[in-house]
């Protein structure tokens, strides 16, 4: 029955789906918004629900009672209308709870960087973090962050456009647009950013930029692997010199699965042959999250 009740829920999600558009989602005052479109007969209008609550914030539609007491939502000359309860149900179907969770995580990412408050990142980061391309600890990511902070004591950050990009079962890509402000007399810096996010324990395990990423991939292009020096560390296992995403590919090209899963998430969302290759090469290092993904997404090992 429950089997029932879930396909007849798909069945007219999907059909609903063909009318409804999933828009934008970016955070302001404090709360995380997503909009939506309802599109049909050459008509349109929008609506933008709190990610959290699903409550409506604001809406360009009709919003009518019909005569049966419905709540219905529609277009300007009503050649499209859907009631509150389809809309309901296709934004909680299409919204997935991680989302949500993640938000949390990227909204307190924001905030800790607009009070430069060091120990809400301490909570948010892992022990370990490649960190714009260099991999750290902790402490040491702290220290840079404060660093660079205290040089800007009116720093400010906000973010827009943001997209959840599920990578694996216990990974998510968080993609946005960071608008910063280093100083109340300068205009605002707009860097296409992300965070990888361990959904396990609402971790930040990678913090970076589109720009740091393409400085990195042109070298990786440039610098032949085996040029690259390495030296054994006491486990008997090669450890490069390089940091950042050469040392993950030169790790990886010496048998570490996880710095070849770490690679793979590196081009994540953005080069789906390599994030591909790099998993298979994981998986054949006996990396068993990396054989887990590609079962799951039903790749070839």
């Amino acid at each position: 029955m429950k089997r029932l009740l879930s396909i007849i829920l798909l069945l007219t999600v999907s059909n609903i789906a063909n009318e409804i558009i999933i828009g934008d989602t970016y955070y302001g005052a404090g709360i995380y918004m997503r909009d939506y479109t309802i599109k049909g007969n050459g008509e349109e209008c929008k609506l933008t629900y709190n990610q959290g609550d699903n409550g409506l914030i604001y809406t360009t539609c009709l919003s009518i009672t019909n005569s049966k007491g419905i709540d219905i939502f529609c277009t300007k000359k009503k050649k499209i209308c859907k009631t509150k309860a389809e809309l309901l149900d296709f934004i909680t179907y299409s919204g997935k709870k991680e989302d949500v969770d993640n938000s949390d995580v990227l909204g307190r990412w924001v905030h800790a960087h607009n009070t430069q408050n060091m120990n809400e990142l301490k909570q948010l980061y892992a022990n370990e973090i490649t960190y714009y391309g260099k991999k750290l600890p902790k402490s040491q990511c702290i220290k840079d962050k404060k660093r660079a902070l205290a040089k800007y004591p009116q720093f400010q950050v906000r973010i827009d456009h943001i997209k959840y990009i599920p990578v694996t079962p216990t990974l998510t890509k968080i993609t946005f647009d960071k608008y910063v402000k280093f100083n109340s007399n300068k205009k605002e810096k707009m860097y296409p950013s992300y965070l990888l996010i361990d959904t396990g324990d609402s971790s930040i395990i990678v913090e970076s930029d589109s720009i740091t990423d393409k400085n990195f991939k042109k070298s990786s292009v440039h610098t032949p692997i085996k040029a690259i020096k390495v030296k054994k560390n006491k486990q008997n296992t090669y450890q490069s010199k390089k940091s950042g995403i050469l040392g993950r590919i030169d790790n990886c090209e010496h048998g570490n699965g996880k710095e070849c899963l770490m690679v793979a998430l590196f081009y994540a969302g953005t080069d789906e042959i390599r994030t591909i290759h790099y998993i298979r090469k994981a998986c054949r290092a006996h990396n068993e999250e990396a054989c887990r993904i590609l079962d799951h997404y039903g790749y070839s090992h």
